[in-house]
């Protein structure tokens, strides 16, 4: 089972519609949200990979090649059962049991809204919450995201400066190249 990767990408300035289209066309239940007055966009991707640094590059990849340009990554934290059993490489209805169920355990998460989709009350939980309690009770393996999210921002700040600022490439190289 290959692993589902949720995140964000903000993007500057705001794709025009036939943008839109195409982001939406990408699959992996992308979202786009606009936001007119800051002239930003934010895609919300679920998308299957190796592991989330593959998912990241591959999003940015797939928005430059629509002509947009892809400003900061982060995590998102919202998930519902469903979302969360594809992270943790758990049976979703084991993890509704654990979470929900008749094998309720007693220091789980508890969710922290609710939301409807199609006619059906849906749980969402705290990403955060349930990783750490997926580690303590679960003995699941559950890689903390923050680095990469961190990582992936970065580089796309650094890779604008390159764009935008003369003469920084000797400073990004000397201090992001390999290490010494």
């Amino acid at each position: 089972m290959t692993a589902v990767f949720q995140f964000s990408i903000w993007i500057s300035p705001l794709p025009g519609e036939d943008q839109v289209q195409r982001i939406l066309a990408l699959g992996d239940f992308t979202t786009v949200e606009l936001a007119h007055e800051e002239d930003l966009g934010r895609v919300r991707f679920d998308r299957p990979a190796a592991g989330l640094a593959d998912a990241i590059v591959a999003s940015v990849r797939d928005l430059e090649r629509l002509g947009l340009w892809p400003t900061n990554v982060e995590a998102r934290d919202e998930v519902t059962i469903l979302e969360a059993a594809a992270r943790l490489d758990r049976p979703a209805e084991a993890l509704r049991s654990w979470l929900t169920g008749t094998r309720r355990e007693p220091d789980a998460p508890r969710p922290y809204r609710k939301t409807r989709h199609s006619n059906e009350s849906e749980r969402v939980y705290s990403w955060n919450d349930l990783t750490e309690w997926a580690r303590d009770r679960l003995d699941a393996t559950v890689l903390d995201d923050t680095p990469i999210i961190t990582a992936a921002s970065l580089a796309l700040r650094l890779r604008r400066c390159r764009q935008t600022a003369p003469g920084v490439e000797p400073l990004i190289t000397g201090l992001v190249g390999p290490p010494r």
